[in-house]
């Protein structure tokens, strides 16, 4: 049996009875069995479109002998029965079902990645995760879920922009300073900029050892950048991490600012 972390969330039609609707079609999965549920979060939509509704999310750890492949089928059916369609990314839902963790396991497919991607500095995952499950510990960093989100309440806000293109470091730094150096009790440089390269050129262990770990690092790292942007995250350590693939700089943008506010939504 594999001990595994689901996030559930909904922001169409009444809330809480859909959730609990849901975790009921969740206990009768095949050997399966519900071992906790967190309290329901009322969460502010973030990235996607205009005017949604508030979001109530949680999280329930499940013990199973699924595979973790059979296990997210079922819960793409659940979410299919409830009536949920995919149409725009971020849109409104009847109702989201997400594998976060699976044991220790990583797993790196087309159309299923664990641990969930974007679970390190999305605070609407880790609030009510915690309550649950915050000695689990996620894979790639070695970290637990509490000190996760203790990086992001605790530590100065600051966020680090990494990428092996100087020019394009500089280009999201610039904007996101734009965005969010004003925001409310966020403390210090909200924004630096490291770039890959150059660091590549000098001693990495000394330059970024010299940095605290900041609370957020955004990675630019398509394909061809991967081992470079790497050797930075190496030396910087593990923490809440946003990697951002996408080549086009509206949505790059997009990306980085949707992490900067679900890592802080009280502030920003």
């Amino acid at each position: 049996m594999t001990r595994c972390l689901i996030a559930v969330g909904t922001n169409l039609g009444n809330r809480a009875v859909a959730l609990d609707r849901a975790l009921s079609a969740l206990s009768k999965l095949p050997s399966t069995t519900l071992l906790a549920r967190s309290r329901w979060h009322e969460t502010t939509p973030v990235g996607g479109p205009a005017g949604q509704e508030i979001f109530f999310n949680g999280a329930i750890v499940l013990e199973t002998s699924l595979s973790a492949r059979s296990l997210a089928g079922h819960l793409w059916q659940v979410e299919t029965d409830f009536g949920r369609t995919r149409r725009v990314r971020w849109d409104a839902r009847v109702l989201d079902l997400d594998i976060l963790l699976y044991g220790n396991q990583r797993i790196n497919e087309a159309d299923l990645v664990i641990p969930h991607p974007r679970m390190t500095f999305r605070r609407f995952v880790l609030d009510p995760a915690v309550e649950i499950a915050g000695s689990m510990v996620h894979p790639p960093s070695g970290w637990t879920l509490a000190a996760l989100r203790r990086q992001l309440c605790q530590a100065a806000r600051q966020v680090v922009v990494v990428a092996g293109d100087s020019q394009c470091a500089e280009w999201l730094s610039e904007q996101l300073q734009r965005d969010f150096l004003g925001a409310s009790q966020v403390s210090g440089r909200v924004v630096d900029t490291i770039a890959v390269r150059q660091l590549s050129r000098i001693p990495l262990s000394r330059t970024v050892a010299a940095l605290d770990r900041p609370a957020l690092v955004i990675a630019l790292d398509p394909l061809e950048e991967e081992q470079l942007v790497e050797r930075v995250l190496d030396q910087m350590g593990p923490g809440p991490l946003a990697r951002i693939t996408a080549a086009e700089p509206a949505t790059v943008l997009q990306e980085a600012r949707a992490a900067i506010r679900s890592a802080w939504p009280e502030n920003i």
